[in-house]
């Protein structure tokens, strides 16, 4: 395996779009840009706490010794039950396996809530909102009635 490559770089990347680019209304949002890259106008009404989320968990085999990594790529993650190393499934056995946390990394994340902004709403109708997640130094960067542009 070797060291996964989320800690080997420690870096997120970001992708700005072009000038060119034009900022939508929520309204505007549609299937067609699903997969696209769009910048919208909008209100944040609710942010929640800075949570830690993990990225990558590191193991330690008390049968072979073995230092196992497991990335995590979705929001839950399933524990591994018995070591994958080699010397273990030679040996045929299911090594025990200790969650080591001081060696795996965690990442932060926070859930706001955006709406749309009051003068993109028709009279009479009602705000549209959405949840969105951010995650390593963006997170803490919003607070609720900040007018942001989301990327």
């Amino acid at each position: 395996g070797g060291l996964p490559l989320r800690l080997k770089n420690d870096f997120d990347v970001r992708f700005k779009p072009r000038d060119s680019c034009k900022t939508l209304k929520m309204r505007e949002l549609r299937a067609c840009y699903v997969g696209a890259l769009v910048q919208l106008d909008c209100m944040v009404v609710r942010t929640s706490q800075v949570k830690p989320r993990v990225e990558v968990v590191t193991y330690h085999c008390e049968v072979c010794q073995a230092e196992i990594f497991h990335t995590v790529e979705g929001e839950r993650f399933t524990p591994l039950k018995e070591c994958p190393g080699q010397k273990c499934k030679d040996n045929k056995q299911a090594g025990k396996l200790r969650q080591n946390t001081r060696t795996s990394k965690f990442g932060k994340y926070q859930e706001i809530r955006v709406t749309e902004m009051s003068e993109h709403v028709p009279v009479g109708g009602v705000p549209r909102s959405m949840k969105v997640v951010l995650s390593g130094d963006i997170a803490r960067s919003v607070l609720p009635g900040d007018a942001i542009t989301l990327t």
